[in-house]
């Protein structure tokens, strides 16, 4: 996903006005957002049971530092425990599927998380390319994700949409903790996993695949709505 930043960050006077919780709750932080947990409707488990996609998510000292700055104002990693940083990302992740989870019945899993010190310096590219070197599925998961605290300044997230031939590819996805709508993000990028590409600046295609429409809405169009309903079993 690519845009510039200022599409992501609250202009001074719209923050000014807010409070802490209504900021946090943007970010997902735990305390302060509420995932939703949601039932899969009748219409879903007629066409067949829920898909479970099971996710091995990796978090980054930049995540646990940017965790240290919105907590206490300080940026010092070890003011908060890894511990906490998994929290606020299976609080991503809960909150990032509701939408895959309502209209598709695919409900994201934190089954394993570990931390990495990703190297300073790298972009998404070479996180996204580091991490395609872990297969998913010798842990016995289904997808990996990357969530840092790095930034790339030109892309907020990258995913690997399905590919024949390349098996691997779909498996995989790197995102951006620091931007003020965590749950948009990463529905975004999940959605990558199912099929769907980018529909660049387009204003005329109300999605959350369109870059012009990411952070304002949660919906799909018809075309990705297909898509992901033709993919959504890829993980059985």
């Amino acid at each position: 996903m690519r845009h510039t930043r200022w599409i992501v960050d609250l202009p001074p006077e719209v923050e000014a006005k807010m409070s802490k919780e209504e900021i946090y709750a943007l970010q997902a932080v735990p305390g302060y957002f509420k995932p939703q947990q949601v039932s899969v409707p009748q219409s879903l488990l007629e066409q067949g049971d829920p898909q479970p996609v099971k996710a091995v998510v990796i978090v980054d000292e930049e995540m646990r530092g940017y965790l240290a700055w919105l907590t206490y104002g300080y940026w010092i990693p070890e003011l908060v425990s890894w511990e906490e940083v998994y929290d606020w990302a299976w609080n991503i992740l809960e909150g990032g599927d509701d939408f895959l989870e309502i209209l598709f019945g695919i409900d994201m899993q934190m089954v394993i998380n570990t931390n990495w010190e990703t190297p300073d310096g790298w972009n998404y590219h070479d996180l996204l390319y580091a991490i395609d070197d872990v297969d998913p599925r010798g842990v016995g998961c289904d997808i990996l994700i990357l969530i840092t605290g790095q930034q790339d300044w030109g892309l907020d997230g990258l995913a690997w949409c399905p590919c024949p031939g390349t098996p691997m590819e779909g498996r995989h996805f790197v995102m951006d903790c620091t931007v003020g709508l965590t749950a948009n993000l990463f529905q975004h990028e999940a959605t990558h996993l199912f099929g769907p590409h980018d529909h660049g600046w387009n204003p005329l295609i109300p999605c959350i695949m369109s870059y012009y429409w990411t952070w304002q809405l949660r919906i799909y169009c018809s075309a990705c709505t297909t898509n992901i309903d033709q993919h959504r079993f890829r993980y059985d």
